[in-house]
């Protein structure tokens, strides 16, 4: 975790970074953090988010142009992070991520990714193939993921049950707070009080990009299997490919 990184008032990574390993305060903390995983308890302390808005662009203060970030605990957000290296490694190892998820994935890039859209439409042009290509930025994504299809989406990657539980009870029973150019408000909403039920993981949680290449690769597949996306066949070395799109 990086130390500039913002978390929810408290404990900081940059503590965490600070301990010395072969003090019994960094077995603590670390055994505070591991007792979650191990058993799927949901820490209280855990269950508080702070939400801020910040810019998109340097300067820019419109509401439109300001992006929610919800500030969490380090040690749950440290756990998170551990959960979305499982998802990512055991996704790699098992080739259940979709070749066409190029998000959050290692030796893979958004420019290699537009280059691959930009060889498409040459070859569909040149082939006469017709063909519809729609530009779709999914908006705030994280936060308009079901908290079942997370807790779903981390069992089919083989994270343990209790993890699993752990950060999807957390995240179902969080109090949030809005912090504010003038300071933290003291009202809070949500906890045991939500009605109905809140789904989304938040911008700045943990494992966010790893569950939503975990998510977003089921949607390729459900996509390819019902035929849909372009059909091409490399003219030099005979390849077929069926792409669902760019992810």
């Amino acid at each position: 975790m990086k130390e500039d990184k913002a978390s929810l008032p408290g404990i900081h990574a940059t503590h965490m970074k600070c301990l010395d390993s072969a003090t019994k305060a960094a077995e603590v903390i670390s055994r505070l953090a591991l007792i979650p995983l191990l058993t799927g308890y949901a820490p209280k302390q855990w269950k508080k988010g702070l939400d801020s808005m910040i810019p998109k662009k340097e300067g820019e203060w419109r509401p439109t142009k300001l992006r929610l970030i919800l500030l969490l605990n380090a040690p749950f957000k440290h756990n998170n992070k551990l959960i979305g290296k499982a998802i990512m490694q055991y996704g790699e190892k098992k080739g259940i991520l979709a070749p066409e998820q190029y998000g959050s994935r290692k030796d893979r890039s958004a420019i290699e990714h537009a280059i691959n859209k930009r060889l498409t439409i040459d070859i569909t042009r040149q082939a006469k193939i017709n063909a519809i290509y729609i530009a779709n930025d999914a908006t705030s994504c994280y936060d308009r993921i079901l908290l079942m299809m997370t807790y779903l989406t981390m069992r089919h990657y083989r994270v343990t049950k209790q993890a699993a539980t752990s950060s999807s009870a957390t995240l179902f029973e969080m109090e949030h707070k809005v912090r504010t150019t003038y300071g933290i408000l003291d009202e809070s909403y949500g906890g045991k009080d939500w009605t109905p039920k809140p789904h989304g993981i938040g911008q700045g949680n943990g494992y966010a990009p790893a569950l939503w290449a975990g998510i977003s690769s089921l949607m390729l597949k459900v996509m390819s299997d019902k035929g849909h996306g372009t059909k091409l066949r490399s003219p030099i070395s005979k390849v077929f490919l069926h792409m669902a799109g760019y992810w």
